[in-house]
């Protein structure tokens, strides 16, 4: 039998050797390598190169994990949108049932045995019907039955605009423009 929630192309773990190693040795080259004329030897050249082709295999291999890492989330994504459907199908299938049974059994009748029981339950609960009148109407005749919910959030739009207008934003908040990675 087929194993329907297993998720395919998971990604895989490369070592890679640390980009920041690399870069400071590049850079302890350099500083070591420039004699008094401000010329770097053929010796440091070549080194500072190979580490160079070194590290763009690195930057290779670290982007071609993220684009794997980002492909295997994807393809959970997808999963989870299937799933999600048998489960609405699902869902769907059984209020169906519930409904044939409550259509079709009378009310109060139980039914018991030993693979599943059956039986009705009371609830309640507060509906609005078409001859609703509005909340504020409701408020003037009986001030208990509507509770007032307010919320306060910032602006975002607002502000954004006062701070590229270069005007001052109040006492603690900022404006902060930051680089993100793209990778596609």
């Amino acid at each position: 039998m087929k194993d329907e929630t297993k998720i395919k192309n998971q990604p895989t773990k490369v070592n890679t050797q640390n980009l920041y190693q690399l870069n400071l040795t590049i850079k302890e080259i350099l500083e070591n390598a420039v004699d008094g004329d401000g010329v770097i030897s053929i010796e440091a050249f070549e080194k500072i190169n190979a580490l160079g082709l070194q590290k763009d295999e690195v930057v290779k291999q670290v982007v071609f994990n993220y684009k794997t890492s980002a492909n295997f989330v994807d393809n959970i994504d997808k999963e989870i949108k299937r799933l999600n459907g048998l489960k609405e199908r699902e869902n769907k299938w059984q209020e169906e049932i519930k409904k044939y049974l409550t259509d079709n059994l009378e009310p109060g009748t139980k039914i018991e045995n030993e693979y599943f029981t059956v039986r009705w339950t009371k609830s309640s609960k507060i509906v609005e019907n078409d001859m609703f009148i509005s909340l504020e109407q409701l408020l003037k005749i009986n001030k208990k039955c509507v509770r007032k919910k307010i919320t306060l959030s910032l602006d975002k739009k607002y502000l954004t605009v006062l701070a590229k207008a270069g005007k001052p934003l109040p006492e603690g908040i900022s404006y902060i423009t930051k680089n993100n990675l793209t990778i596609k």
